[in-house]
């Protein structure tokens, strides 16, 4: 696939008679796209948050089942939602996609992208890794008589460890979101994960251990404004690699990568949703 972008860059280049700016839009473009499709296509877990409407100021939370690479409205039974991993795979680079602040955030590579349809406006955050990668995704639609409709939601994907650490462990990274209180607004901050070993009675009773998740140093990527920290409970880890929690909140993920070289997963937390993902230090 990015053997196809690379050569969609070159043709648009030579058609942008000298807009030099254009040009780096499209490379900055190509390259994120590049990236994230290496990531897809080993990919074989996706965990997709809650999604989160807000419609002439009236709220509303739709939860969703993921299992593997599907994810299915609640109750089964419903219509499925349609698989942010593959629309990811044919992400193609387009000229009239604007990619703005490509760059790093704690070492993770970080960009935002915007796209356009008759209706919509998707405002993209995404953050990607060696074998995972997360994104949140912030649609703005004006609806007959000037209703404003917002939709949100945000997602995790990588290749799934399979297994738990062995041994305590600390990873750095990223988390990306958005409120959910008023209108919605993209935030951002650190990730700071900590797996200790061992039962704990706070924990589920086949629990292998215990995550300690931090999220902090939250801003509006956009305008700087700082949001609160949010700091998890005692976060179950199975066997099988994968961890949740549920009480006044919830969030679940898996490890990704060798030696469970990267954590990610969603969440959704009183004041906000979104994703995270980081590297083991």
């Amino acid at each position: 696939m990015w053997r196809i972008a690379l050569a969609l860059v070159v043709f648009l280049a030579a058609c942008a008679k000298d807009d030099g700016s254009n040009v780096i839009k499209i490379l900055q473009g190509a390259d994120i796209v590049a990236r994230v499709s290496g990531i897809v296509l080993q990919s074989d877990t996706l965990i997709v948050s809650d999604v989160f409407s807000v419609d002439g100021g009236k709220t509303t939370l739709t939860q969703y089942d993921c299992t593997g690479q599907r994810c299915t409205r609640s109750p089964i039974g419903s219509a499925p939602l349609i698989e942010p991993l593959q629309a990811l795979a044919r992400l193609t680079v387009d000229p009239r996609t604007t990619y703005t602040n490509p760059g790093k955030h704690r070492g993770v590579d970080v960009a935002q992208y915007s796209l356009t349809s008759s209706d919509w406006t998707f405002s993209n955050y995404g953050a990607w890794l060696t074998y995972s990668g997360l994104e949140t995704s912030i649609g703005n639609a004006t609806g007959a008589g000037g209703t404003n409709l917002q939709s949100a939601y945000s997602m995790s994907f990588g290749k799934h460890t399979g297994t738990s650490p062995s041994g305590n462990a600390r990873w750095t990274g990223v988390m990306i979101g958005n409120t959910r209180h008023g209108q919605i607004e993209p935030i951002r901050g650190d990730a700071n994960i900590a797996f200790t070993l061992g039962e704990n009675p706070a924990l589920e009773a086949n629990a292998v251990g215990s995550l300690d998740v931090r999220f902090v140093n939250i801003k509006n990527p956009d305008t700087g404004t700082a949001h609160p920290d949010m700091l998890w409970p005692p976060v179950s880890v199975l066997a099988n690699g994968s961890f949740s929690f549920e009480g006044n909140g919830q969030l679940a993920g898996k490890f990704y990568g060798p030696d469970h070289g990267e954590v990610g997963g969603v969440f959704n937390h009183p004041t906000a949703l979104g994703a995270f993902g980081a590297r083991k230090n």
